[in-house]
């Protein structure tokens, strides 16, 4: 039986793999912007690339960027668009779209 994990929980459990039992230097990027209360919606970060990796690391001279998804979700078509700008040839660089830290080990060796 699979476990069933929300974003937030995938987010959590890698960011702590990587800082505390891995000691990678990563950032984590905030897309979603800051929630108004007065207008009661998202305001989008100025400058922000939708569809953005929600986390990058660096390590052992690779750039690495992981999209977090919850054991169901799905990458948007902006996540998508990344993803290919990322792989290719020109960037060449590494996207992995991670749903547990078993996964981020064995997909993207971290």
């Amino acid at each position: 039986m699979k476990i069933k994990r929300s974003e937030a929980e995938v987010q959590r459990a890698v960011c702590k793999y990587l800082a505390v039992y891995y000691g990678h230097s990563f950032g984590r990027v905030n897309n979603t912007g800051s929630y108004r209360h007065d207008l009661k919606q998202y305001i989008p970060v100025p400058y922000s690339l939708k569809g953005f990796a929600d986390l990058i690391v660096f390590t052992a001279g690779r750039t690495v960027f992981l999209e977090l998804k919850s054991t169901i979700g799905k990458q948007t078509p902006e996540q998508k668009l990344f993803q290919k700008m990322c792989e290719s040839k020109l960037a060449k660089r590494e996207y992995y779209v991670i749903r547990s830290v078993a996964e981020l080990a064995e997909k993207a060796n971290l």
